[in-house]
């Protein structure tokens, strides 16, 4: 896969678990829009310093032999639950802080 559809890959994963958070706080009722958004943002934040990199070793127009391609593919049915792992981390976080300021 070329790097840049990678990163592509990588950013809409955390954007899509970034939107079911906000959702989650928003159905919850618990907290002002800006709050929402300020913890949206660090969950962004966090999620894009923490997840794995893509492998930019390729080139974007040279695909990978068939051994890295399956050792790829194998790897990436575990990025979400990585994800999801840093996300529940995320929200302990968000709610230990929530509960300070409370």
């Amino acid at each position: 896969m070329a790097s840049w559809l990678a990163e592509r890959d990588q950013r809409r994963k955390i954007e899509a678990l970034v939107f079911e958070r906000r959702c989650e706080l928003e159905d919850a009722g618990e907290l002002a829009e800006s709050e929402i958004d300020s913890a949206c943002e660090r969950l962004r934040a966090t999620l894009a310093e923490t997840a794995p990199r893509p492998d930019a070793a390729d080139p974007p127009d040279t695909p990978a032999p068939a051994s890295l391609r399956a050792e790829r593919a194998t790897a990436s049915l575990n990025e979400p639950e990585v994800l999801r792992q840093l996300l529940d981390a995320a929200a302990l976080e968000e709610l230990a802080a929530a509960g300070a300021t409370a």
